[in-house]
């Protein structure tokens, strides 16, 4: 099997496929894919959902009798993104677009719960478990975050999924006049 380039050029561009991006994607999703295992499967559990309900102003009894219930949902969704995130450490070996986009849906995603994921539930977290029981959150929604942000600036700056600009040697078209 051969390797493909450090760099590869695509058709037609000023830009060149960075494997440093997809080096750092790689990373990222496989950070994320542990994380959020760590807190779908061990974070996650029905005192953490009694504790939120409680906090959100839901009574005991009522809290105990839903916390069943959210907890399969939640858990449903965060194993769509361990797997999602799994699928984006294929960055590391795989130079492809359509991996690119799958990995921002994805992240963007994972991303929303900054906004989305009530106070309640960190605060529960925290009671629960220190501030250890936050970091996963902390690390996945807001790794997810920094890394659409990264990707986006990527894209914007060079039409290309996984680029980045190059200069053109000195001498041929495009290149700086000095």
């Amino acid at each position: 099997m051969t390797r493909e380039p450090a760099e590869t050029r695509p058709r037609g561009s000023g830009a060149v496929r960075d494997p440093r991006l997809r080096a750092v994607t790689a990373w990222a999703c496989l950070v994320f894919t542990i994380g959020t295992g760590l807190h779908n499967f061990v974070v996650l559990d029905v005192d953490l959902m009694v504790r939120t309900m409680v906090l959100a102003g839901a009574t005991p009894e009522r809290a105990s009798a839903d916390a069943a219930g959210f907890l399969s949902g939640l858990q449903l969704v965060g194993t769509l993104f361990v797997l999602g995130n799994a699928v984006g450490v294929l960055a590391h070996w795989l130079d492809r677009a359509w991996l690119f986009w799958f990995v921002v849906v994805v992240n963007l995603g994972q991303a929303a719960g900054v906004v989305l994921v009530p106070v309640e539930s960190l605060e529960a977290a925290f009671q629960l478990y220190g501030p250890l029981g936050l970091v996963p959150t902390v690390v996945t929604d807001g790794g997810a975050l920094v890394l659409v942000a990264v990707l986006a600036v990527s894209y914007a700056r060079t039409r290309v999924p996984w680029g980045r600009r190059v200069q053109p040697a000195p001498g041929r078209r495009g290149a700086p006049r000095r």
